[in-house]
């Protein structure tokens, strides 16, 4: 698999193919809605990878240099373990844009055992107020 980043003049094109399962991840948690992504994207303050395999579109991931991380907003496909399989790709874009970690969230009970198996480890646990 590899990622194919989407200039943010090229949003448009692929939005709609994105936005319904954006609006499913962002229901799950946190303090977001799709377009919010789509803005940030548009003005270059996060970036969108497709996850292309054999020609085909398998899913896609959102990044985002938070301070000195590379904050993966939001990854999603229907068929592939589309973190797992383009995490080394995420390692380089991290390295480009001299990112010192890579992080996430998630809501899903199954990245407690997955997130380690992956290198990543545990930093945040949040109490709303």
């Amino acid at each position: 698999m590899e990622l194919k980043y989407v200039n943010p003049q090229e949003l448009k094109q692929v939005w709609n193919q994105i936005k319904p399962s954006l609006d499913d991840i962002s229901k799950l948690g946190g303090d977001w809605i799709p377009e919010d992504a789509y803005c940030d994207i548009k003005l270059g303050k996060a970036q969108l990878y497709l996850g292309i395999k054999d020609g085909y579109f398998i899913g896609y991931i959102v990044t985002q240099l938070i301070g000195q991380s590379l904050h993966v907003w939001a990854a999603y496909s229907q068929s592939h373990d589309i973190l797992s399989e383009g995490l080394t790709e995420i390692v380089e874009i991290a390295h480009k844009m001299n990112a010192k970690e890579i992080t996430f969230s998630s809501y899903r009970k199954g990245f407690e055992k997955i997130a380690p198996k992956l290198g990543f480890k545990p930093y945040t646990w949040r109490f709303d107020c």
